[in-house]
């Protein structure tokens, strides 16, 4: 059976106007990553937070 656990919460959020953030590997183009929000302590400091993708799906565990 595929993970579909991203299509599954995307639809129930959809009717929220609202999905999950998903992006695309260069390296392994059929790889799923599902991107973890992250925000900065300080605002007022330069640059940008860092990136944080899961290895394991949030929703059901199973290793992505």
């Amino acid at each position: 059976m595929p993970h579909d656990c991203v299509a599954v919460i995307n639809g129930r959020l959809r009717e929220h106007n609202t999905q999950l953030s998903l992006s695309v590997s260069i390296t392994h183009p059929e790889r799923e990553l599902i991107h973890i929000k992250t925000l900065k302590l300080d605002p007022t400091l330069p640059g940008r937070p860092l990136t944080v993708f899961a290895t394991y799906c949030p929703i059901c565990g199973e290793k992505l």
